[in-house]
């Protein structure tokens, strides 16, 4: 059903350059299950985004991502995830270059 559905869209180069004006208008529930595939691929797992509830006083308090800023926030992990993704990199060049290099 996906793959018909990016092909009905004009293929995947039609469905990327649409992308940023379609993060726009998703919730950031949904902008991390659209991310889950890729990152269940690349062996990672997401951090959950789910609202926080306290008790205060008795009364339940629901703690959530101010609406306007759940892009700084998913700007920051994709940047961190970034740089670890690097880091293991350089770590893999390192690992088999010492490999090659002991006799």
């Amino acid at each position: 059903a996906r793959w018909w559905a990016v092909r009905a869209a004009g293929g995947t180069y039609r469905v990327l350059q649409k992308l940023p004006e379609a993060l726009s208008k998703m919730t950031l529930i949904q902008v991390a299950h659209s991310a889950a595939p890729f990152s269940a691929k690349a062996g990672l797992r997401l951090s959950t985004w789910a609202p926080i509830r306290l008790m205060k006083d008795g009364a339940s308090v629901l703690l959530r991502v101010p609406s306007g800023r759940w892009t700084k926030y998913v700007g920051i992990n994709v940047a961190q995830a970034g740089v670890g993704i690097a880091a293991m990199h350089k770590m893999e060049e390192w690992l088999g270059a010492e490999r090659t290099a002991t006799p």
